[in-house]
């Protein structure tokens, strides 16, 4: 389970949102920037996922300053790395998120669903606790297949 997996599986009354991630959700051979910037009007908050290796990409940047130039909230999800390294990013700004920190987590959450104006009390907080134990699961599963075909990995 992925993030976008994560939020799109809660189970909240009368409500529905979904995520835009752009290595899914831009099909082979289209425009991006005309589905990325279609995607941006849309949105209310950007989760960006950051790793050790992805801290300072290019790539992150670029998505990132779209966001801002839209005005869009921006949060920085640190996805195993360290606050050290986080801290030499532009990112650095911007009140991050490690998804080790449930506690974090669940804050985000709960912040994210008021910025859409959905009420708390329509979540179902047991999902919410299965489906972030899942999402650990598979991220940490991720992130040591990635350092078994690559000891580089960072």
């Amino acid at each position: 389970m992925g993030l976008k997996e994560f939020l799109e599986s809660l189970y909240i009354k009368k409500c529905v949102f979904s995520c835009f991630v752009s290595d899914s959700d831009i099909a082979s051979g289209s425009y991006w920037r005309s589905d990325l910037n279609d995607a941006l009007k849309r949105s209310d908050a950007g989760i960006i996922c950051i790793t050790k290796d992805s801290v300072n990409a290019p790539w992150l940047m670029f998505e990132a300053g779209a966001l801002a130039i839209q005005d869009i909230s921006i949060i920085p999800l640190l996805i195993d790395c360290d606050q050290q390294k986080f801290s030499t990013s532009p990112l650095q700004r911007y009140q991050f998120v490690e998804l080790e920190n449930q506690k974090q987590f669940y804050k985000m959450i709960m912040d994210l669903f008021h910025a859409l104006d959905i009420r708390t009390t329509d979540i179902c907080s047991d999902q919410v606790e299965k489906n972030y134990t899942l999402l650990k699961e598979k991220t940490r599963e991720t992130i040591d297949f990635l350092h078994s075909i690559n000891p580089k990995f960072p």
